[in-house]
């Protein structure tokens, strides 16, 4: 399972509330692709979530504060964070 966290009201979280089919590959830094696409399905974790909390907790862990600043000045914007749980 590969978890990625954003934000409720970004377009990705849109459309998979819609339709769960997701399409991931590996990337540079800048997220060109430099591997081959994997057709794979993914859902909205719901804050509650077990899945969700470790997910948010590692990525707390790994960004410190910076993750709970950057958390705060797009929460105005783009709404509360979420999670997103891919399965590969």
């Amino acid at each position: 399972m590969l978890y990625v966290g954003t934000f409720e009201r970004t377009g990705k979280v849109k459309r998979l509330r819609r339709d769960g089919r997701a399409r991931v590959a590996p990337c540079d830094a800048r997220g060109r692709a430099t591997g081959p696409w994997l057709e794979t399905r993914a859902r909205v974790l719901a804050e509650s979530a077990p899945e969700a909390e470790r997910a948010e907790g590692l990525l707390r862990r790994k960004y410190g504060p910076i993750k709970r600043l950057v958390d705060w000045w797009y929460r105005r914007t783009y709404g509360a964070p979420v999670v997103i749980a891919i399965a590969v």
